[in-house]
């Protein structure tokens, strides 16, 4: 499987899972220049708490995605999350700009 297929997989999984928890969500639709909201989040999140800006994925990429992530200077009213899918053990692994040691 290639890497886009394999992003746009876990992208939809992590969808999935914010719908059944009753939260309404918009995906990012990829073209062949690859673009995200804002150029770092895949996917936008209405919470009851925040606007979440979740950029979806594997571990391995998880560096280069941090770097964007702190760079960008989110609105007062929303909150950046990156997840990271984790194949050895199968599941999310979460992180937000305040749980980042600079």
């Amino acid at each position: 499987m290639n890497t886009k297929a394999k992003g746009s997989r876990y992208e939809l999984k992590l969808k999935k899972e914010f719908e059944e928890r009753g939260y309404p969500v918009e995906k990012a639709i990829h073209t062949k220049s690859h673009q995200d909201f804002y150029g770092v989040a895949d996917l936008l999140v209405l919470s009851p708490k925040a606007l979440l800006m979740v950029q979806v994925t594997t571990i391995g990429h998880k560096a280069e995605h941090l770097k964007k992530m702190l760079a960008f200077n989110e609105p007062s009213y929303a909150l950046q999350e990156l997840w990271c899918y984790t194949d050895g053990q199968p599941g999310w692994r979460i992180f937000t700009k305040e749980g980042i040691e600079l």
